[in-house]
């Protein structure tokens, strides 16, 4: 089904752009393996701006599901290669928080990743916002993803069959 995806928004694309440092693998791990409801708090408190994270409905459910997961054979995500980023020829805006802790390197050197290897991308980095998008700037994430649904309609290609 080659050309189905006419645009791309990708919010804090984890492990994708930048492989995840080794500090997020212990911070996640630690407390699963011990099933430490504190650690977990500790970790998704860590990965948003936003005081008292965990108390966040949505974020109590991470901590739960977290806290209740079998472990069993982790698979990190895959990085994509340059070359699988230059073949991505779809309109792409690439959303993520100026402190972000998922990027090895920094949410910056991601998002220089994705501009010099994508070939139609906007990159927008959210001042003051880390990993829970939605928790750390809900009004904010939408405007984002206006602006980008909106940046992609106007970069659409033809679509060989006229439509």
């Amino acid at each position: 089904m080659i050309g189905v995806v006419s645009h791309l928004v990708l919010l804090t694309p984890a492990g994708t752009l930048a492989p995840l440092p080794l500090q997020w693998w212990v911070k996640m791990m630690t407390p699963v393996v011990l099933r430490s409801p504190q650690g977990v708090r500790r970790f998704l408190q860590w990965m948003s701006s936003t005081p008292d994270a965990p108390a966040d409905p949505g974020v109590n459910l991470l901590a739960v599901s977290m806290l209740s997961s079998r472990l069993r054979r982790v698979t990190p995500p895959s990085v994509f290669t340059d070359d699988e980023l230059r073949r991505i020829t779809m309109p792409v805006t690439v959303v993520i928080g100026d402190r972000d802790v998922i990027y090895r390197g920094g949410p910056q050197a991601a998002l220089a990743r994705a501009q010099e290897f994508i070939p139609n991308v906007r990159t927008q980095q959210l001042p003051g916002v880390n990993h829970l998008l939605t928790l750390d700037c809900p009004e904010r994430l939408i405007t984002e993803i206006s602006a980008a649904l909106t940046y992609c309609s106007q970069h659409l290609r033809p679509s060989a069959g006229g439509a």
